[in-house]
């Protein structure tokens, strides 16, 4: 796929670079570069983010998936934020003891354990999310023209779409 993004120059005029996007790969270091700074500087910001109700991006994606999902079991919460068992039971437990999930009884299978959200954990979820959504569109503000022109760029290729 043929990606291209408009650069403006410091003349105030505007030029467009392209690059060749195949299998997922940028063909221009140029362009990579600058795709990975502003990811890096936006991931940065998120993981230092602390959110309403000490949720951090971390917590906040697992309550999210089982607001999304539930009720679901730990190993397909686990597999789908793509972590350990161990680590995403930490997680629950956390979200468990601050009321924002529980957990109950399988109806077939008595052994197995459904995670899904409280009424709390959704009202937490819904401000934690607005806060996070904010924190993202105050960092892309701050993206220069050609930062946020090899965001673009990605996110058209990450989704499929042909520019």
């Amino acid at each position: 796929m043929i990606a291209e993004a408009i650069v403006n120059l410091p003349d105030g005029e505007r030029q467009a670079e392209t690059g060749l996007l195949t299998d997922g790969l940028i063909d221009s270091p140029e362009l990579a570069r600058r795709i990975h700074e502003a990811i890096f500087r936006l991931s940065r910001r998120l993981r230092t983010l602390r959110l309403v109700g000490g949720l951090t991006s971390e917590r906040l994606s697992t309550l999210g998936a089982i607001r999304m999902e539930g009720p679901i079991s730990l190993s397909d919460l686990a597999g789908m934020e793509m972590v350990t068992l161990g680590t995403m039971s930490r997680m629950v437990s956390w979200l468990e003891a601050k009321n924002l999930v529980k957990r109950k009884a399988h109806k077939q299978d008595g052994r197995a354990i459904l995670i899904s959200t409280t009424a709390k954990g959704r009202r937490t979820h819904d401000r934690a999310l607005a806060q996070s959504l904010t924190q993202i569109i105050e960092t892309i503000c701050e993206l220069d023209s050609e930062e946020l022109a090899a965001v673009a760029t990605l996110l058209m290729d990450v989704r499929g779409t042909k520019s």
